[in-house]
Parts: C-alpha cells; structure tokens; sequence
C-alpha cells in the first residue's frame, strides 16, 4: 500500500508537470503586426493561430533549450514544423519571408530594463520605422534612439519597471550645421513603453511639443495621431 501511495504521487507530479501551460506569442521579425498565437491545450497538443486560420499541432522533440512544434497541415505539406529556442526566438525553416520571429512567453515575470540594446521590428509598413533602434543606460538614466537623420534622447519614468513613459530631452541631427537650439516640453509624454516579455518592447509614439507650444509634432509628417511599433532586445551589456 506504501508503495502504490508513493507511485501514485509520482504519476501526480508527472502530470502536473506535462500539464503546465505553455502559452507563446510569436512575432515575426519582418512583420510585427503578424503575430502568431500558440495555444497550449493538453500534454503535448498545441494550437498555432494566425490571422488566417487556427491549426492543430504537436510537439515532437524537446531538450533543455528548444522545442519542435509539427504543424497538421495536411499530408502534402512539406513545411509545417516550428523551432521554438530557449523561449525567445522561433524559426519556422524553408519559408522565404518572415520565417524569423521573437518569443513572448505566457506568465513570465518580467524584469527591470537593464542596459541593453533594441532593434526595431518591422510593423506593416509603419511610418515610424526611422526609429531602428535605441539603447538604455542604466547609469545615464537614458534612452537614446538612433533614428534616421538624428539621435533623440529622451528622460523617463516608470512605477512598476514595466511601463514607463518617455519625454524627449534632445534630438541630435546626424548633420549639425542644421542643429537648432530647441528647448523640448520634457512634461509631455512622447512615447509609451510597454515590457511584453524580457525581450520586446511595445511602443505608442505620440509625438512631442516645443515648450510653450501647445501644438504636437508628430516623428513623421505623415502620421496625425499616436503609432505603435515594437522593439526586441538584441544586447545585453
């Protein structure tokens, strides 16, 4: 009797363990806005939702650092496998575009910033994709963004180290002699930061204001309101 009770409990944990959640959004590198969503529904079954279909899959390999998702395509399918690595980068091999995405990992706990670097991620032809990336100093207190023809710099703020909010200090033209001596409205929010994961980053770009101007300049000339891009880490230092 010892022994079954003791078997039992095994068999208990085992489940436990083969039944945890494993939840994932899939952000493709070359298309932001086309994210995946992988459903974990039971033991070793997932379900893989675009935004054109919802396809049953199962998980046939898994180690300590990736995991291989197949993808019920249908018989002829010749492409139908996810690699899931260390839950922050897939790949789904032999497609031509978008083949590379970010991880974000359901019910993670996420982390301060730290400093780092960040990479844009291409978002349906946004108008903000100037934006190609930016870096935090930790000991600085910055964000300092290299954009196409200048580098802004902006202070922030922050409550719970997962949003915070960024005013713009200074923008820096790539082309000093057309640098003019502008004083910013550092307490107008320019950009929204949303931590999804510990490495993506959701932005909302409301533009800025000069001081004592109430009118808003937008990042682009093109855009009449507030845009959302997002961000994935590529460097830790």
């Amino acid at each position: 009797m010892k022994y079954l009770h003791k078997g039992f409990f095994i068999i208990t944990a085992l489940s436990l363990i083969s039944c945890k959640k494993e939840d994932y959004v899939l952000y493709p590198i070359d298309n932001a806005c086309d994210s995946m969503v992988v459903k974990h529904t039971y033991f070793n079954s997932y379900t893989v939702t675009n935004k054109y279909r919802t396809v049953d899959a199962q998980l046939i390999k898994r180690n300590d650092s990736s995991k291989i998702l197949e993808l019920n395509l249908g018989p002829k399918a010749r492409i139908n496998k996810i690699i899931i690595s260390k839950d922050t980068y897939a790949l789904y091999p032999g497609v031509m575009d978008g083949n590379e995405f970010i991880v974000k990992k359901s019910g993670e706990k996420l982390k301060a910033i730290s400093d780092s670097e960040w990479g844009l991620l291409k978002n349906c032809n946004s108008t903000l994709e100037r934006f190609k990336k930016f870096k935090f100093n930790k000991e600085s207190q910055l964000f300092e963004f290299e954009a196409l023809g200048s580098n802004d710099v902006f202070t922030y703020k922050t409550k719970d180290s997962v949003t915070y909010q960024l005013f713009l200090k200074i923008i820096r033209p790539q082309d000093f002699k057309s640098q003019k001596k502008l004083v910013y409205d550092t307490d107008f929010v320019s950009i929204d930061f949303k931590l999804l994961a510990d490495n993506i980053i959701k932005g909302t770009f409301y533009g800025f204001k000069i001081k004592d101007s109430k009118e808003i300049q937008y990042f682009s000339h093109r855009l009449s309101g507030p845009e959302t891009i997002y961000f994935y880490k590529y460097n830790n230092n």
